[in-house]
C-alpha cells in the first residue's frame, strides 16, 4: 500500500463521528450535533445579511440546523426561523445557541482550551 493509499485511509476511507453536547431543558435531554462541512456552509451562508455575516442570525440558524431530540431527530427546520427569532433575548434560543456555536469551529480546539 502506498503513502497515499494510508492517508485516505485514514481520512476519507475512515467512520464519519461527529461530536455531541447533551443538556437537559426543562426534563428533557437536549442534544447539539456537530455539522458537516457542508451544513456549517448552509448555516452561514443563511447568517449573511447584506454582505456581512449577522451574528444573531448565526445563532438561530446554529439552533435550528443543529439542535436535536434525544433519538438523534432535528428538532426545529427552516419555517421556525421567524418564531426563534421573536423569541425574547436571553430565552431558550440563546441558551441553545451557545451549545451549538461551539460545535461550528473545532470542538476539539476548544476542549483544549478548557
Amino acid at each position: 500500500m502506498s503513502l497515499k493509499d494510508d492517508i485516505r485511509k485514514l481520512t476519507v476511507g475512515s467512520k464519519t463521528e461527529y461530536k455531541t453536547t447533551e443538556i437537559t431543558f426543562e426534563g428533557q435531554k437536549v442534544m447539539f450535533k456537530q455539522p458537516s462541512l457542508r451544513q456549517r456552509k448552509d448555516l452561514i451562508e443563511k447568517s449573511v445579511v447584506n454582505k456581512e455575516i449577522d451574528g444573531v442570525a448565526m445563532q438561530v440558524w446554529a439552533v435550528i440546523f443543529l439542535t436535536h431530540d434525544s433519538e438523534g431527530n432535528r428538532v426545529f427546520d427552516e419555517a421556525d426561523y421567524d418564531s426563534l427569532m421573536n423569541k425574547p433575548a436571553g430565552s431558550f434560543v440563546d441558551t441553545f445557541s451557545e451549545h451549538a456555536l461551539k460545535l461550528l469551529g473545532n470542538p476539539d480546539e476548544e476542549e483544549e482550551k478548557a
